[in-house]
């Protein structure tokens, strides 16, 4: 007898990211906004902290965010449909 095993691999993982309102703010303050945070995440302090608790810092421009997020939610959604997982 044969039998035959199947692993599944899943990897998720959490982030967290600034989003201020889309389209409601001025792309000036997203940009200042953007080297505020890119300027803390340069200093070696905060730096050691967060990865004190596990955080890997990944920094990107506000357009590859949106990119990644909605590359997130194409890849979860297909998820979710397949497994009709809806909102209550």
């Amino acid at each position: 007898m044969v039998r035959l095993f199947a692993i599944l691999l899943l990897c998720v993982s959490a982030m967290s990211g600034l989003m201020p309102s889309a389209g409601a703010t001025p792309k000036d303050i997203v940009g200042r906004l953007h080297a505020a945070l890119t300027s803390a995440m340069d200093i070696a302090d905060v730096r050691e902290r967060l990865s004190a608790q596990g955080v890997e810092v990944t920094l990107s421009t506000p357009a590859q965010f949106a990119t990644f997020l909605r590359g997130e939610q194409g890849r979860w959604g297909k998820v979710n449909r397949a497994a009709d997982i809806r909102a209550k």
